[in-house]
């Protein structure tokens, strides 16, 4: 008999503890390397820094995880790594610490810059294998290192490690887990690999002490409040510090496991041991043999390490995806959950009577709260209409009005437990008989909301009325309330409506006035009055604050939080608190400031769908809302709940040029954000923003301001990616919040100054430039025109003065000649007279002739005062029997002359024919004309031999007219006399 005993009390404590922990099962586990590139990795470690990222360790690459996307480091990366097959990570202020087989890599999360630490053969204070498997920071911040041989290292800093050998264990051995004892020695987990031995180290300061051995298949090495436990393949090991050794836990497997990969701890001393079956243990060293093994894949799935983030959430690594689990909180009381009924139970009115009772009814059932248990009771009800029933209504003491769906107006009587029909001949026709809505008002005239209008029962006539208003008389009744006697708030299909009800004598109602809420056209589904403001729960457009005096409307949805813009029912809370039950989750008002906080079902709500008419708030404060499977309940003034551990942050600005027809994309390093700036021609231009809660990061929200472009918030919808097209130069300031999966708005805020570059023709420096540069075009243009009008004034001097001293004289000579024509002379005298006159004609037509060819710019070519030297020395040297040749520089380009070049050149070739007649007893001239790069020569050379006379008038007025033209042209002119007179001039043609 006390066996049986025995027996029975083992299995209810068995069964209890399995019913506490149902209570703890996960209402959220996601895969969340499906359909993305880490699909076919195997997730070794995993690490978050500072600014909420997560870092995920794989065999094929390092990658980084916001949320939506993950960056990859490899060893073809910028930065890389040593080797792709990373075995353990580690954060260390702002540096991460990545282990792999190709030896440590340490990631600055600043600056991105990369060092690499590996074996060097010379160098003792180098790590000693490259093959590293284990990474662990002591309570000093200290980093020791494990490897795939029997030596562990400490980091001493400035790139130096100590190294330590493991004595009494094998080279060819791994070390798995390094953790520290409470007197600051290390406790060393190591398997020798051919024989699969596991042994654990203890090491201090001066010695290595092996404390166990085993040829177990599996073990694992975790701590728990400072001690130290060992799971094995059948049972849990304490190391107990006295003995040095490790002793029976009391805490044994149900079944013999193969745990694989580290074990963890969280902060709610909760330990999770993976296994290489898809399976990992839950289970609290405080409530020994409680096990909660729990299934995440696929048989052949091992679990390689846990991790908890910032915000709570568990994520698992394993060799089929990583995992990440929420959870369920305990936030709520269910009542009438599917598991418990085992069938859907939509809730659809909930009462309290005067007696303090709560009643609620379903489709099908009436229930009745039970205040000792916390639990509805079915009341098995006997019900008579036959029709689901679907609002609730105390009519006395002893009855329960019950609306129906299609079955009109029933009556339960609480003794009896039967639902009957008020009326023995319904009178509600079939468009009336589903009612929504029961209410009594203060005169107790008792109101109906149906599917097809607002109707009330008169009790002198013993009928069902309507009342003569066409909108009230078609609408779909959702809710009525009163905010004082004779004045009803309607909640319709189209919107609200407001009844001011006169009253006779007798309390019965005589007239209704009814208006209609014009700027309110949204669905009502429900109405909470507080004071002289009405709260209303639409459809589709959130809920609305409404002003009973002023007549004011404010709208709160998504944008401000709300979970969802679809809302059925509200509630007061504990003070200044609205509860808000929506499509998606229930929302939390303050009402104070506005902000929102948001629950669902992970956090213990019965469902995360509510529905209208289905909510109470009882006489203790109890809050109980209804939904599409069951009753959520709580106190309010229990929530004190700042949901806000969370890290907002800009993970990637991107932007396409134009010009270069290609996508530029800077890294922010969200802990040092500066000003950016960004080019004219940034086509499109894309801020991505991620916040470090990982739950659902698709339903995180986003908002920001654009100071200088768009100076109001606006709400990102659905995305986290914010983008601008073709942004106009200026300054900025964007500003950026964010709201998770529970809707308060963060308190952090990330702004960032933006400058976009003027285009270059449009910036200051340009325009001053520019401005500079015409002002300079405009004075070279008129300096030019100046020098041009100098120049056509010097022309009109030199051709007077030409025209006067050339052509002039001679002129002169032949009217002096001519005037002694007229004189009595001899006819010799006459023709000699007529001879000279002859003569200085053809000279004056002559001189006139080289003063229209130097003012013809069209001969400044080279080629054409050779061809006018050549006809000079024809006209000249021809008479006296001198002969001569011209030697031209044939060129396939002309050769041009300054218009002053050409005519000095000319006239200093002149006077030197002139000279060689006059003086020279020549018989033969050659002129020569050479080039070089920069400049012409020309060669006057003839043969005579009355050089003595020629050296007297070297000093003549001619000569010094040749050389002061030389002068003038900045050439040189030399004069040589031996074998001849000779005349070279250098002309530098390209001096413009």
């Amino acid at each position: 008999m006390m066996l049986i005993i025995r027996y029975l009390l083992f299995f209810l404590l068995f069964l209890n503890s399995f019913i506490n922990l149902k209570a703890q099962e996960f209402s959220f586990i996601d895969n969340v390397t499906i359909s993305t590139k880490l699909q076919n990795h195997n997730i070794i470690s995993i690490e978050q820094d500072s600014n909420g990222f997560l870092w995920i360790g794989t065999n094929l690459g390092l990658y980084r995880y916001d949320g939506y996307n993950f960056i990859a480091y490899n060893i073809t990366s910028n930065p890389s790594l040593l080797d792709n097959n990373i075995r353990s990570l580690l954060i260390d202020n702002n540096n991460l610490w990545i282990a792999s087989k190709g030896g440590i890599n340490v990631l600055n999360l600043n600056t991105k810059v990369m060092q690499s630490y590996i074996h060097l053969e010379n160098d003792k204070r180098s790590i000693p294998n490259n093959y590293v498997t284990k990474l662990f920071k002591d309570k000093n911040n200290t980093i020791w290192i494990g490897y795939n041989t029997n030596s562990i290292s400490k980091y001493l800093g400035n790139n130096h490690f100590q190294n330590f050998k493991i004595k009494d264990v094998s080279t060819n051995s791994t070390i798995n887990e390094i953790l520290e004892m409470p007197n600051n020695n290390l406790i060393i987990e190591a398997t020798e690999l051919e024989s699969n031995i596991k042994k654990i180290a203890l090491i201090n300061s001066s010695a290595v002490k092996i404390i166990r051995t085993s040829k177990e298949s599996s073990q694992t090495l975790f701590q728990q409040n400072s001690v130290t436990y060992l799971a094995t393949e059948n049972k849990i090991l304490k190391y107990q510090l006295t003995t040095q050794s490790f002793v029976d836990a009391g805490i044994k497997f149900n079944e013999k496991e193969n745990l694989q990969g580290l074990a963890f701890t969280d902060k709610n001393n909760k330990v999770y041991l993976g296994t290489n079956n898809g399976t990992f243990y839950l289970f609290s060293l405080e409530t020994n043999n409680v096990f909660l093994k729990i299934n995440i894949g696929k048989s052949e799935t091992w679990i390689n390490s846990f991790f908890v983030d910032s915000t709570g959430l568990l994520w698992i690594a394993t060799t089929t995806g990583l995992y990440k689990f929420k959870q369920k909180q305990n936030l709520f009381r269910n009542h009438l959950h599917s598991l418990e009924l085992s069938k859907a139970n939509k809730i659809r009115s909930i009462i309290q009577d005067v007696n303090n009772d709560i009643y609620t009814v379903n489709q099908t059932d009436l229930f009745k709260y039970d205040s000792i248990s916390k639990t509805f009771k079915n009341l098995n009800w006997t019900n008579k209409i036959n029709s689901s029933p679907f609002s609730l209504l105390e009519l006395d003491s002893l009855n329960l009005f019950v609306g129906t769906q299609g079955g009109g107006l029933g009556i339960y009587n609480k003794k009896t437990n039967v639902l009957r029909p008020y009326f023995k001949k319904n009178k509600f026709n079939n468009y009336n008989n589903h009612i929504f809505k029961i209410f009594k008002d203060e005169n107790d005239i008792v109101w109906f909301g149906t599917r097809n209008g607002l109707k009330y029962y008169n009790s002198q006539k013993g009928e069902i009325e309507s009342l003569a208003n066409d909108n009230l008389n078609k609408d779909i009744i959702y809710d009525i309330k009163s905010n004082k006697k004779g004045s009803l708030w309607i909640g319709t299909s189209t919107g609200l409506f407001h009844l001011k009800v006169i009253y006779n004598n007798n309390n019965d109602l005589m007239m209704v006035n009814v208006s209609k809420i014009r700027s309110i056209f949204y669905e009502i589904r429900t109405i909470l009055i507080n004071k002289g403001t009405l709260w209303l729960a639409t459809q589709s457009n959130g809920i609305l604050k409404y002003d009973i005096n002023t007549h004011r409307i404010k709208i709160f949805n998504e944008f401000q939080g709300l979970s969802n813009n679809t809302t059925y029912s509200i509630l007061p809370g504990f003070k200044n608190d609205i509860w808000v039950g929506t499509l998606h989750g229930l929302s939390r008002l303050d009402t104070l400031n506005n902000l929102f906080v948001n629950f669902y079902d992970f956090n213990g709500l019965a469902d995360n769908e509510f529905n209208s008419s289905s909510q109470l708030k009882s006489k203790n404060g109890e809050l109980f809302m209804g939904g599409q499977n069951g009753i959520s309940s709580f106190f309010p003034e229990d929530f004190d709940t700042d949901i806000t551990n969370f890290k907002l942050n800009i993970t990637k600005v991107s932007w396409y040029s134009s010009t270069k027809d290609s996508t530029m994309v800077i890294n922010i390093d969200n802990n040092n954000l500066k000003s950016l700036t960004l080019p004219y021609d940034n086509t499109f231009v894309n801020f991505e923003f991620s916040v470090s809660d990982y739950l659902q990061p698709e339903n995180n929200k986003y908002k920001y301001k654009f100071s200088g472009l768009q100076n109001e918030w606006r709400l990102l919808s659905k995305t986290n990616v914010l983008s601008f097209t073709n942004l106009p130069p200026g300054e900025y300031n964007l500003e950026v919040m964010a709201s998770t999966n529970y809707g308060k708005w963060s308190k952090q805020s990330i702004k960032i100054p933006i400058t976009v570059k003027q285009i270059y023709y449009k910036r200051w420096w340009f325009i001053t430039f520019l401005g500079g540069f015409m002002v300079l075009i405009g004075f070279s243009i008129r300096r030019y025109e100046l020098g041009h009008i100098k120049k056509m004034e010097e022309l009109r001097l030199r051709i007077s003065r030409d025209l006067h001293d050339e052509l002039g004289s001679a002129l002169t000579g032949i009217a002096i000649r001519a005037e002694l024509l007229s004189e009595k002379l001899t006819i010799k005298a006459k023709d000699k007279v007529l001879s000279q006159i002859s003569i200085q004609s053809r000279e004056a037509v002559d001189t006139l002739s080289d003063i229209v060819w130097a003012i013809d710019s069209r001969n400044n070519s080279l080629q054409n005062l050779s061809d006018r030297m050549n006809n000079v020395m024809y006209l000249l040297l021809t008479p006296k029997n001198i002969t001569f040749n011209l030697d031209a520089i044939e060129e396939k380009k002309s050769i041009l002359l300054k218009q002053d070049y050409r005519q000095h050149v000319f006239l200093i070739f002149k006077e030197a024919i002139t000279n060689i007649i006059k003086h020279s007893n020549a018989t033969h001239v050659s002129v020569s004309f050479f080039k070089d790069k920069k400049s012409i020569r020309l060669r006057i050379q003839d043969n005579g031999k009355n050089i003595s006379l020629t050296r007297d008038k070297l000093n003549g007025n001619g000569i010094n007219n040749m050389r002061l033209r030389a002068v003038k042209m900045k050439s040189h002119l030399e004069i040589f006399t031996k074998d001849g007179f000779t005349i070279e001039l250098w002309i530098d043609y390209l001096n413009k």
